[in-house]
């Protein structure tokens, strides 16, 4: 997994909106939920870690986006 970060770095880095980044991270945690099986195939247990990965990709992107400061008083309406 360590050999994908920084082709995944530069892939966020260049890559507009964290949309995609977060549909991707979405995808990959169903098809980890879903290849919980594959091991008894001989197919390596890879893809349950992917998500991990992906979110702390999407994590960096997200510092990376524009606060919004609101006053205190507002924060129980933020998302």
């Amino acid at each position: 997994m360590h050999l994908f970060l920084p082709a995944l770095y530069l892939l966020v880095h260049f890559y507009g909106g964290s949309l995609p980044i977060c549909a991707t991270w979405g995808g990959s945690a169903f098809l980890a939920m879903h290849s919980r099986g594959l091991e008894r195939l001989g197919v390596p247990d890879l893809p349950i870690y992917v998500p991990c990965f992906l979110a702390s990709i999407f994590a960096y992107k997200l510092t990376k986006t524009r606060r919004l400061n609101l006053h205190a008083v507002l924060w129980p309406l933020s998302p």
